[in-house]
């Protein structure tokens, strides 16, 4: 007699309990980098500081003290070392700003404006160091102060997409 055809049985084992093509999730996770309105400002801040800054420096030069020689920059007086302070400002504000964070955004913001208040409310007490006065106090309060709410009011603009596959 013929032994006829031969059948053999497929078997396949998982180590675990579960099948894994049950279970397996795959995910994908797109992430879109988008600039905020927040950053935008408080970058443009920063530059904003940081050229005056250079320009007083570049002006009062670094030769001699850095409270001598008294310049004027779009309207202000300034010596020397208050153009190094403005420029170290403003290139925290950037830093800030290519960051992202909108906490320090908002920390910086208020640090400025709170400068302004107190130059505002005693400029001879920077008169001698820095050449001083009101109308540059009002200045530093009003840029803090707008880049302080920019960071404040203005959400961020980032996303992501998450998709799962089953």
């Amino acid at each position: 007699m013929d032994a006829g055809p031969e059948y053999r049985r497929a078997e396949t084992r998982y180590e675990s309990e579960r099948p894994p093509a049950l279970y397996e999730r795959r995910v994908a996770t797109a992430r879109t980098f988008h600039v905020s309105p927040a950053q935008i400002i408080t970058a443009l801040a920063g530059i904003v500081l940081l050229v005056i800054g250079l320009i007083a420096v570049a002006k009062g030069g670094l030769s001699g003290p850095v409270t001598d020689p008294v310049v004027d920059v779009a309207g202000f007086s300034h010596t020397p070392l208050l153009g190094l302070i403005e420029a170290g400002v403003g290139l925290v504000l950037l830093a800030c700003a290519l960051w992202g964070s909108r906490a320090s955004g908002v920390f910086m913001g208020t640090v400025i404006a709170v400068a302004g208040i107190v130059v505002v409310a005693t400029p001879s007490s920077f008169a001698d160091t820095l050449a001083t006065e009101a109308s540059y106090g009002w200045f530093l309060v009003v840029l803090g102060a707008v880049v302080a709410l920019a960071c404040l009011a203005i959400p961020d603009r980032r996303s992501s997409r998450t998709v799962v596959y089953n």
